[in-house]
């Protein structure tokens, strides 16, 4: 099969090789249950994941061959699953079986530190985004709602 020309699709390569396979570069490990969701920091360089374990981690990717752990953030008390960090990259915001979402400020990646528990959903909350300038969170649950907060300062 031929390389397809996809530049005019705005794609930062010229051609993509659909023949070549994409190849696991490190595998993270430390959650010990089932990982819900990752996110990527703006800047690249760290990994947030989350999972069943109630927990939420953060991974230094600069070297994607040899990825290394960073914090640990805990305070969920049901599964973790959903994560979004700010375009910034300073704060994270989780969400949870616990109805709750919570927000923690990551600019020490190794010493994540928790700002906020925004309470309002009355079921789980499934996913979280930042709006592209930093201000709004907006989170949906199962309760059949989307909440917009405000992000500076907790809502």
């Amino acid at each position: 099969m031929r390389p397809v020309d996809v530049a005019h699709l705005g794609v930062r390569t010229s051609h993509i090789d659909y023949e070549n396979r994409v190849v696991a570069r490190a595998t993270l490990t430390g959650h010990i249950d089932g990982v819900a969701a990752v996110v990527f920091r703006p800047d690249g360089t760290v990994l947030a994941t989350v999972c069943r374990d109630r927990t939420a981690r953060l991974w230094d990717v600069r070297s994607p061959y040899t990825p290394r752990p960073l914090g640990i953030l805990e305070g969920h008390t049901d599964w973790i699953r959903g994560v979004a960090f700010s375009p910034d990259g300073i704060a994270l915001a989780t969400t949870s079986g616990d109805k709750a979402v919570r927000l923690w400020d990551v600019r020490s990646p190794n010493r994540p530190q928790q700002l906020a528990a925004l309470k309002g959903h009355s079921a789980w909350v499934w996913g979280v985004a930042f709006s592209p300038d930093g201000t709004t969170l907006a989170t949906a649950g199962g309760d059949n709602i989307v909440r917009l907060w405000r992000a500076a300062e907790g809502g």
